[in-house]
């Protein structure tokens, strides 16, 4: 079943929505959620070094790869090139970071915008693959 680029775009909208709500969420919240991750998955809460340091940009990465992955599939066609979605992703985290300065226990950071950029990178190029490789064994 192929679903539509509309449903595709109202998906991306609800993502985008939804990472901005988890992004600017609080730093009580933010710590209460680690918490219960840490407790859930015991190997993030045995060195605050290493991978559990780290958490923060892995969780960057993932919300922007997805919301990349369904911008694309909303927005992308194949021959269109992908670098004005990713900048509009690129703004997206910019803005995010910017809109987190002023909230309790929470701080912009750049390398917060390049996990983002990272993410959002992997969700095209993903979308753009899943695309291309169909389009050749429809081809066959």
């Amino acid at each position: 079943m192929i679903l539509s680029p509309r449903f595709y775009r109202r998906l991306a909208v609800l993502g985008i929505g939804l990472t901005v709500l988890v992004l600017l969420l609080p730093g009580t919240v933010v710590e209460s959620i680690a918490d219960w991750v840490k407790q859930i998955l015991p190997v993030l809460s045995e060195d605050s070094s290493g991978a559990a340091g780290h958490l923060d940009k892995l969780v960057h990465a993932i919300l922007f790869a997805v919301c990349g992955f369904l911008v694309a599939s909303g927005w992308w066609q194949v021959g269109q090139p992908l670098w004005p979605l990713f900048l509009v992703l690129l703004g997206l985290g910019v803005l995010t970071e910017l809109l987190q300065y002023p909230i309790p226990g929470r701080t912009a950071s750049f390398w917060d915008v390049v996990a983002d950029g990272v993410g959002a990178l992997l969700g095209l190029w993903s979308k753009k693959g899943t695309d291309l490789f169909s389009a050749r064994s429809v081809r066959k």
